[in-house]
């Protein structure tokens, strides 16, 4: 072979043979930079730093992406250099701007115990909202002291927060003994009332004025009211025993009192006797129950009881060996400081002129007013026809009235006291005569008869005859307009159409937006004093069932806590955690999972009474077929 071929051979040959070693070489880099790589991702990926990127170069590793601080980049630095050498390593990792730092945790309490008022805490707005707060409580009136242990801060207030601190001021104003504690999802507000009005009054004003913004939790008492004089009054007629006035001192003495009027005969319900201060010693409701024991033996007539004088009206048709054996046992169990007087029986003439004497009003369901009778001179008739003129209106008031001589002592006393109970009536008719005082007619108002027991046995004394037969009408009472239990449900649908009662994922606590929609069920379970309801828990399929049941269980529990914080009845509610039964929906897709996940309010009708509608099924129903389907609504809770 000549010389130049083999030297054309041998280049050809060293150039294929170095093309093979650049070939060799590039994919061992290329092998060399997947490996490196693949480590260095496993190794970020292991230490939790998923959000950064990887870049080989070679030798060389650049690391990329956005850390969500400091901190966290420098960790993930330090992971990657543990797995390539930190010579070879580019930093291109960039920190996000840091989040705005969460707004303060407000909260503010307000105390007023007589003249002292204390506001602590922390509010917004800066000095200008703590001065302008300290001065409105410095001007309440009757308040000499003011406590101002206050932080601020300059951040603006949330939403709904200027709002709840009025209403704060405004209660510890009204109130002398006051507590508001309010933060910015909630607030809670507690005192002394005077009387309901006023505790209905501010409970009312305060639910409208928060609105749904903040949850309100207000909790007032009442104190027990105070009766001077003490009285009751019972009654044993044709008509049957009943209480015409009933006070007692104590809850326990008004078991005692009721004791004895069921066992002569009486219905006795929830607004029969009033526990009230004022009663003059502490035997007073014992001596009550035996007064009831012994008109009882009686057989017939009046009993009443004014502070520690007591006065028995024997009926016209008592005989006296019977009538002498119960007072004579009667009085020797009395203590010495109270005084047993038997009054005359009704009828008995006073002489011609005073027989002849009457005073009579009547009240026309129109609203016309009749007055009629004699007075014992011109003086008492201006009286009376000032009165009757300040109480009825003047185009619908008819008065007739005549001077005369020879009535019986106390007769202006009487006329008077009794225009006074009149005027309170809906309809009705007064008639005075001088042997009895009767007044009849109809109220819408069921602790009237009792109230003008006592005030005319106050005014003219517990011997004086009196006859009051005022009938409870349920039409002219403004709580006969409460809804049936199917209007209660009907209410909570309307306010469940479109919200739910939200937990967190694996929670048993309510979020602010499911204590919202508590609150406002509780306004209207508040109105329905007397409905029964049931609250449901149920679960989708997914899970155990032992895990549902306990978590359904839960979850009801805690809306029957939220609505008995809301001051709801809880004797009224049950709570029932069914866990995955009674499925609404299909289980095997999510929307009806979903809908199978609710809270469900089911009316209990067996324990209804009176409020039970006509195809409510019975107890025997009930108990035969627990399963049988009720009245109910349904909310779903949006979780697993």
């Amino acid at each position: 072979m000549r010389p130049i071929a083999i030297l054309a051979l041998n280049l050809v040959t060293l150039g294929l043979g170095a093309g093979a070693c650049v070939v060799v070489a590039q994919h061992a880099v290329e092998l060399v930079e997947e490996r490196a790589g693949t480590a260095l991702e496993t190794a970020l990926a292991n230490g939790g730093f998923d959000w950064v990127t990887v870049e080989i170069d070679g030798l060389q590793a650049r690391l990329g992406g956005e850390a969500p601080d400091e901190a966290e980049r420098f960790r993930a630095l330090r992971a990657a250099g543990a797995v390539v050498n930190p010579v070879n390593l580019r930093d291109g990792m960039s920190v996000a701007d840091p989040d705005a730092p969460p707004p303060p945790e407000y909260r503010f309490e307000l105390m007023r115990n007589g003249a002292k008022v204390t506001a602590l805490g922390l509010i917004p707005g800066g000095g200008a909202a703590k001065a302008m707060l300290l001065d409105t409580l410095a001007e309440i009136e009757g308040v000499t002291t003011v406590s101002g242990l206050l932080s601020t801060s300059p951040d603006a207030p949330p939403e709904g927060w200027e709002t709840a601190v009025k209403a704060g001021v405004a209660v510890v104003r009204g109130l002398n003994n006051a507590r508001v504690e309010l933060s910015a999802e909630a607030m809670t507000v507690t005192g002394l009332a005077p009387d309901a009005e006023t505790k209905t009054y501010l409970e009312e004003g305060l639910a409208s004025q928060i609105g749904d913004q903040i949850v309100l939790v207000s909790d007032f008492s009442v104190p027990p009211p105070v009766v001077s004089p003490f009285v009751t009054r019972f009654r044993i007629d044709d008509a049957g025993p009943r209480f015409e006035a009933c006070s007692a001192s104590s809850a326990k003495g008004r078991q005692q009192i009721e004791a004895a009027a069921r066992n002569a005969g009486a219905q006795i319900d929830d607004n029969t006797c009033a526990v009230a201060m004022g009663a003059p010693d502490t035997q007073w409701d014992r001596v009550t129950a035996h007064g009831i024991d012994t008109l009882t033996q009686i057989g017939a007539g009046i009993l009443t009881i004014s502070d520690l004088s007591i006065s028995i009206t024997p009926g016209a048709e008592v005989l006296p060996q019977p009538l002498d054996h119960a007072l004579a046992a009667f009085e020797a169990d009395l203590p010495d400081t109270y005084q047993l007087t038997v009054a005359p029986v009704p009828g008995v003439a006073q002489g011609v002129a005073a027989a002849e004497a009457v005073f009579s009003a009547t009240l026309s369901p129109e609203g016309q007013a009749i007055i009629r009778g004699s007075t014992v001179d011109r003086h008492a008739r201006n009286v009376v026809e000032t009165l009757v003129a300040a109480r009825f209106p003047r185009d619908m008031l008819h008065v007739s009235l005549r001077q005369q001589s020879g009535l019986p002592e106390g007769w202006s006393a009487r006329v008077l006291a009794g225009l006074d109970a009149f005027a309170a009536l809906e309809t009705g008719r007064l008639s005075i005569t001088p042997d009895m005082l009767t007044l009849k007619g109809t109220t819408g108002d069921p602790a009237l008869p009792g109230t003008l027991a006592t005030n005319l046995t106050a005014l003219l004394g517990p011997s004086m005859p009196m006859l009051l037969d005022i009938a409870y009408v349920e039409e002219l009472d403004p709580v006969a307009s409460l809804p049936s239990a199917e209007d209660c449900l009907a209410r909570i649908n309307e306010i469940q159409a479109n919200t739910k009662i939200t937990f967190a994922p694996g929670s048993t606590e309510l979020d602010v937006d499911g204590l919202r929609i508590v609150r406002r069920i509780a306004a209207v379970l508040r109105d329905c004093d007397d409905v029964e309801m049931e609250i449901g828990g149920y679960t989708d399929s997914q899970g155990r069932d032992e895990m549902n049941t306990a978590l359904s269980q839960a979850r009801a529990d805690a809306v029957f806590n939220a609505l008995i914080a809301e001051r709801v009845r809880a004797s009224n509610l049950s709570a029932i955690g069914y866990g995955e039964e009674n499925p609404v929906a299909d289980n095997d897709t999510a929307d009806g999972r979903e809908a199978n996940r609710r809270i469900e309010f089911s009316l209990r009708y067996p324990l209804f009474g009176p409020f039970a509608p006509d195809d409510a099924p019975s107890d025997e129903t009930a108990q035969a077929d627990p399963d049988a389907p009720a009245a109910e609504t349904e909310q779903t809770d949006g979780q697993n």
